[in-house]
């Protein structure tokens, strides 16, 4: 409410993130962008008042916000080792976290097909993943493609690129080479 009198001017105040004293910052409107001296991770405290031609009213009731968001895309997948029964990736953080700290990890697998239809086999805080190719619906031979995101207090990353890996272990090691007398020179 404006008490009966034109708005004149904001006060919007906010602190340092650490509960220490307000800094007021005086506008015509009280839709603005706080920019300078603002650190990511840090809760801050804000509040506002309004002036009309009568003086400024009381301040609000203090309001927390936090300067962070999701975080950045994590790397794609990196395959470890596979077996006929299971299959291990390791997960890598994002570069930037957002400002908080990730909570868990969550890992979408598809077949290789023209129409991907990704669904989630995994979400968890650690970075190596076992996939039970039973638990995980995945089939010896069949390629999968696998993707993941990070996630944190302000929600899921955007996917990471694709690893494309399938359920099997590595060729056995072949027999020693030798000389076929009669079809050798």
């Amino acid at each position: 409410m404006n008490g009966g009198s034109p708005i004149l001017n904001y006060d919007i105040q906010y602190d340092d993130g650490l509960r220490g004293t307000y800094k007021s910052v005086i506008t015509l409107s009280p839709i603005i962008s706080i920019t300078r001296e603002i650190i990511r991770g840090r809760q801050y405290r804000l509040r506002y008042r309004a002036l009309n031609f009568n003086g400024w009213g009381e301040l609000s009731e203090i309001g927390y916000i936090k300067a962070a968001t999701t975080s950045s895309i994590p790397p794609a997948p990196v395959f470890v080792t596979s077996t006929n029964a299971q299959i291990t990736l390791l997960l890598l953080p994002p570069l930037d976290n957002g400002g908080v700290d990730i909570s868990s990890y969550k890992l979408w697998v598809d077949t290789l097909q023209p129409i991907p239809s990704f669904r989630q086999v995994y979400q968890g805080s650690s970075l190596s993943v076992i996939l039970d190719g039973t638990t995980a619906g995945l089939v010896v031979g069949e390629i999968y493609r696998f993707r993941v995101q990070a996630v944190n207090e302000f929600g899921d990353s955007d996917f990471s690129e694709i690893l494309k890996a399938s359920l099997g272990s590595v060729p056995n090691k072949p027999h020693t080479p030798y000389k076929i007398e009669d079809k050798s020179s």
